[in-house]
């Protein structure tokens, strides 16, 4: 029986030793020396005093031990919480001080960073640092640990419930607020995702998202559920969309799961057409909506391959997920989230908490075994997201908020009309800023849009966007005015549009409209 994260390596290394498990660049672990490293790293993390519930950091690029670290940590006891190694320093700080964090997995790639984050915080024991870096704390290099003798995981008397990970997203206040996932819900996910995508032994999946994206989760643990191989998409590949068509095709990719920004590279960039992709078979993508003009081109690219929209909060991970129908993208102004997984289930409710009727909008609400345990050492988030549903006096049902606008279709798929907290006012009228979005970028010269409000002396606010025009050479900005104004009623139409060659994006590849914003204010 699998109840443990950890559980998914033992298991796949004693039925599949010699299956490829990771692969970055010219690397491969298999299952077997996956199952060895980890231990060995979870032999050591006991040793230095880690225990049950401690919090460990991974601040790795992407290379194989990553998973050795992943897995090692959880072996341990402990859970993992990674650190992006794009990140300003002050936010790696504010994120060890708050998990007390006294740990840290790195590499000696990082030697700069772990230089400055060791004398500012509680870190004592480092894994993975370059010759005499620490300031003080002990570090042991991979080296060492690689040829530390472990046959097995320690026998720690974990359950479902253990604390596996904390993954820290962007809060509105700016500060970032950690969600905690348990073994349980991140293997239900991998259970979810194996089974609704079927995947084998001989499929090759990759990973795109960095370690501190909730999309990673896919990539490691339902690969591992089904003993595939997962093939990391090394950072320097996700900037070129040359790169990453090759490597696609060389590694004879057979799912590939993305966000939208990636396949709008690969489109843009003329390159999918270069090479043949006779093992890919599914293609998913999610994080945001992607146009469906520019989608229906990928589709006619990748022929044999199925497309799936996949939907879910890093807070709840997947909860629905639609397959594409290339026909329907002719006429569609937006793709579908479609319906929930097996043992999910979704209400959509108002500003009352009242369950609305099909067709008619509300926040989309989520009960299942994916969610998370709550968000870290914020009981006030916590006493936000959680709706509580009492039935016949029993306990009562668990719902997590998504912050999401659905509405339901007759044919029980879910349309997502944006977020709640991007719905605006600008004098006297409410402004659905997704709406903006969506509608700008039918705009056959328009790649992609960002739309975001910016305060004016009034108290009200300016609607502003941001585009990526297909050609910026031939893009003419009086056109796409008048196609806005055919799309949107006038106290929508945007105030100022900033025509820009790329957006500011986030470490996880989506839109930074915060950056947008702030870039705005300055004007």
């Amino acid at each position: 029986m699998r109840y443990l994260l950890t559980h998914l390596v033992s298991q796949a290394a004693l039925q599949h030793p010699q299956q490829a498990a990771i692969c970055c660049r010219d690397e491969t672990l298999s299952y077997a020396e996956l199952y060895r490293r980890s231990a060995a790293l979870a032999q050591i993390l006991v040793a230095s005093g880690v225990g049950v519930g401690d919090r460990v950091g991974i601040y790795m690029h992407k290379c194989v031990d990553c998973a050795s670290a992943i897995y090692g940590i959880m072996a341990a006891g402990a859970a993992y919480v990674p650190l992006d190694p794009t990140a300003p320093l002050a936010r790696l700080q504010h994120i060890i001080d708050s998990c007390d964090i006294e740990v840290l997995v790195t590499e000696p790639r990082l030697d700069r960073g772990v230089e400055e984050l060791v004398p500012a915080t509680a870190i004592r024991q480092l894994i993975g640092g370059g010759p005499g870096i620490g300031r003080g704390a002990r570090n042991m290099n991979w080296e060492t640990v690689h040829k530390q003798s472990a046959s097995e995981f320690p026998e720690l008397g974990l359950t479902g419930n253990s604390l596996a990970y904390i993954l820290f997203t962007s809060g509105s206040t700016g500060v970032p607020k950690g969600i905690m996932h348990s073994h349980a819900s991140a293997i239900t996910w991998a259970r979810v995702t194996a089974s609704s995508y079927q995947f084998t032994a001989q499929d090759r999946i990759s990973n795109y998202a960095p370690l501190h994206f909730d999309l990673s989760t896919l990539d490691y643990f339902g690969a591992a559920w089904a003993a595939s191989t997962t093939v990391m998409v090394p950072e320097e590949y996700t900037r070129f969309p040359a790169s990453l068509a090759e490597l696609i095709a060389r590694q004879r990719l057979s799912i590939f799961y993305t966000v939208p920004h990636a396949l709008l590279q690969l489109l843009q960039a003329g390159v999918i057409q270069q090479h043949s992709y006779p093992a890919l078979r599914a293609v998913l993508f999610g994080g945001e909506p992607i146009p469906p003009k520019h989608l229906r081109e990928i589709m006619k690219l990748w022929p044999g391959a199925t497309f799936y929209n996949v939907y879910g909060p890093t807070e709840t991970n997947g909860v629905t997920h639609y397959r594409v129908n290339l026909d329907e993208l002719d006429t569609a102004k937006s793709i579908p989230i479609g319906r929930v997984y097996d043992d999910v289930e979704a209400l959509v409710l108002d500003s009352k908490d009242t369950v609305v009727a099909d067709d008619s909008v509300g926040e989309l609400l989520i009960s299942a075994g994916t969610c998370m345990r709550g968000y870290w050492k914020r009981a006030d988030l916590n006493q936000k997201v959680f709706w509580f549903r009492s039935q016949d006096h029993q306990r009562p049902d668990v719902f997590v908020r998504t912050g999401d606008l659905v509405s339901r279709r007759p044919d029980g798929c879910f349309e997502f009309l944006g977020r709640a907290d991007r719905l605006v006012k600008t004098r006297g009228y409410r402004v659905e800023l997704d709406e903006v979005e969506a509608s700008i970028v039918t705009h056959p010269q328009v790649l992609e849009c960002a739309a975001f409000a910016v305060p004016d002396p009034s108290g009200s606010v300016n609607i502003a966007v941001a585009i990526i025009p297909s050609d910026i050479g031939s893009f003419d900005l009086s056109r796409l005015r008048d196609h806005i104004r055919r799309q949107l009623p006038a106290y929508a139409m945007p105030r100022s549009i900033e025509v820009l060659a790329d957006l500011p994006r986030t470490s996880t590849g989506k839109i930074d409209r915060v950056s947008l914003l702030a870039q705005a204010a300055k004007k």
